[in-house]
């Protein structure tokens, strides 16, 4: 790894040698020494072999290491320049949509490790990100349930237990010593209005 941005001086020495050849090229034909001409030079650093597949490394590193989770955006970033060979990596790469071809691996990756989840079309690393970690917190004693819930006129049905709506300034079940708005919670569970 190079520490010495050399783009700068690739750049000069380009432009001075185009340059130079245009001034010989005119010495050559007198009729062209009117004629400006200008040179546009952008020298950069090649991608490293693979990096398209930051995504799958990154992927890779959250099922490993399920602490990275946690890692702000740029700490991640940090963590793939390394792995690149100090290639500059931008922060903002983690809000771009990924290909096509990048989600089909995130996918592949998660299967051969066992773990629901696909990613979407327009998804983002940092999205894929957000899911992982709402996945782990899951996994880490935030409680859920599956449970059938019917919503009827006069009642709501809750797996087993029938809760009869009571009229009021808002239709609401009793649960408890707690009212609950029903037509708030149908909203909530299948969207109705």
């Amino acid at each position: 790894m190079t520490t010495t941005d050399h783009r700068k001086g690739l750049e000069t020495a380009i432009a001075a040698a185009a340059n130079k050849a245009a001034a010989a090229y005119r010495a050559a034909h007198p009729e062209a020494s009117r004629i400006k001409a200008s040179v546009q030079v952008n020298a950069y650093r090649q991608r490293p072999k693979g990096y398209s597949q930051w995504p799958v490394k990154l992927t890779e590193l959250l099922i490993r290491t399920p602490e990275a989770a946690a890692k702000s955006n740029a700490e991640l970033v940090a963590w793939l320049s390394k792995i690149y060979d100090g290639y500059a990596i931008p922060d903002a790469v983690l809000y771009k949509a990924l290909s096509a071809s990048q989600r089909t691996a995130i996918d592949k990756v998660l299967t051969d490790a066992g773990l629901p989840g696909r990613t979407k079309t327009k998804d983002t690393f940092s999205a894929i990100k957000q899911r992982w970690q709402a996945m782990r917190g899951r996994a880490e004693g935030v409680r859920s349930a599956t449970v059938e819930v019917v919503f009827a006129e006069e009642c709501v049905v809750v797996g087993d237990k029938r809760y009869t709506i009571e009229a009021g300034r808002y239709p609401a079940i009793r649960v408890g010593k707690n009212r609950m708005r029903s037509d708030i919670l149908e909203q909530l569970l299948i969207g109705s209005t």
